[in-house]
């Protein structure tokens, strides 16, 4: 026999006894049942979306269908994966998920078999669990009682990391600290308010954080949530009713759209003590404006662009979006330059917003507001007479129906050309 030949044989054989090892694994075996699972659920969920879309005549048949194949192929792929584990012991996986999550690679000698299979494996779960996700937030599938494990892939690495050998799990872990959030108190945001001083980016990174300090010193607002997101009044218009009525156990198939827009108020407000800001805002007041975050100021739209919460009830409406394009566009007709990384150096014709004299910056921020609510009632007008056009020739109960159970039969339908 040659050197060669011995070689390659010895190599077979031992590929073939930790293969033999490696088959007998738990997280193998546990592997190969849990995506034999999945392909069950894609089965059944098959049956009850063509059930479900053919009692109520939807047309989502196709779109599912698609979702449901594309979905089983990478089921069926990813337990080939973890069936071929033994041949190849994942080191590349491995790797894969160590420089994603610490920026670097880990050495070849810290990689035991069993933890390239758990963290291999425990990866692939989590693209397989984001396929289901995207499944089961479809709101057919919902309504025909489809439903799916459900784990992020951040959540699936942070599970499968611990089971590497602990030098694995450090390598790099200094290289890449981890990020802070910075934000405010209530006491700082109140002082703020006070002050009518206004937040920057490095002061809150929370995007939602920012917008919240920054809306209620537009408004004077102190003592509540730092989110507004969190706030019975924005609760209640993500579900088309009022803080008195509010039931957050009902859907929230809508948006919250400031009338006067938090960002695009910035530039006009900076800059003002804090007795012209409360001037200001009563000035406004008299006139039907409310800046910053006020129940007054938030418009419930349909949304399925800008934000993914209608989503889940089935909602893909363009109203939102079409809400700031226009008023975008109207801002460029009026040579308004954003300045998307601080709003409050946004420019008019080459000047400083903030820098033009108080009564002129004023008549502007009134004239842009009274044009913002004209766009808003613009494209709300537009959606009903969509309605009215598409469902005009049911029985008024029909259509109360559609209203309050199904605003996505109407909220989705396209008005573009209607601008």
């Amino acid at each position: 026999m040659s050197q060669h030949h011995k070689w390659s044989t010895d190599l077979t054989n031992s590929i073939s006894n930790v293969a033999e090892t490696v088959s007998e694994l738990p997280v193998v075996k546990q592997g190969v049942e849990l995506i034999n699972g999945y392909i069950r659920l894609n089965n059944e969920a098959k049956e009850k979306i063509a059930k479900y879309n053919e009692q109520n005549n939807l047309g989502y048949l196709n779109t599912s269908q698609n979702i449901i194949d594309s979905a089983e192929q990478g089921l069926k792929k990813g337990r080939d994966a973890v069936l071929d584990l033994p041949g190849n012991l994942l080191a590349g996986a491995v790797n894969a998920v160590s420089k994603a999550t610490t920026g670097q690679t880990i050495e070849p000698s810290l990689l035991k078999t069993p933890a390239q299979v758990a963290v291999g494996f425990t990866a692939g779960r989590a693209s397989l669990s984001l396929t289901s996700n995207s499944l089961a937030n479809r709101a057919e599938f919902r309504k025909s009682g489809y439903s799916a494990p459900r784990v992020t892939r951040r959540q699936a690495i942070e599970e499968a990391l611990p089971m590497l050998p602990a030098e694995g799990r450090n390598i790099g872990a200094a290289a890449k600290p981890k990020k802070v959030r910075a934000k405010f108190t209530k006491e700082q945001r109140d002082e703020y308010v006070d002050n009518n001083l206004y937040p920057t980016r490095q002061q809150l990174t929370n995007n939602a954080d920012f917008r919240g300090v920054t809306g209620d010193v537009q408004a004077g607002v102190k003592g509540l949530a730092i989110r507004m997101e969190n706030r019975p009044e924005y609760l209640a218009a993500q579900r088309g009713q009022t803080p008195e009525t509010l039931n957050r156990q009902s859907p929230t198939f809508m948006v919250p759209h400031h009338r006067m827009g938090i960002q695009d108020q910035t530039a006009f407000m900076t800059g003002l003590t804090a007795k012209e800001a409360s001037e200001w805002r009563s000035m406004l007041k008299t006139g039907g404006f409310y800046p910053g975050n006020t129940k007054e100021n938030l418009e419930s739209v349909y949304d399925g662009v800008l934000s993914k919460g209608g989503r889940k009830e089935g909602m893909f409406s363009t109203d939102h979006d079409e809400i700031h394009k226009l008023a975008d566009k109207l801002r460029q007709d009026y040579g308004i330059e954003i300045n998307s990384k601080n709003r409050s150096l946004d420019k008019i014709h080459g000047q400083y917003i903030k820098d033009l004299p108080k009564k002129d910056r004023l008549e502007l921020m009134i004239q842009l507001a009274i044009q913002d609510e004209e766009i808003i009632n613009g494209v709300i007008a537009r959606r009903m007479e969509v309605f009215k056009k598409e469902f005009g020739h049911l029985p008024y109960k029909e259509q109360k129906e559609i209203i309050l159970k199904s605003p996505q039969r109407f909220a989705n339908l396209s008005i573009s050309g209607n601008t």
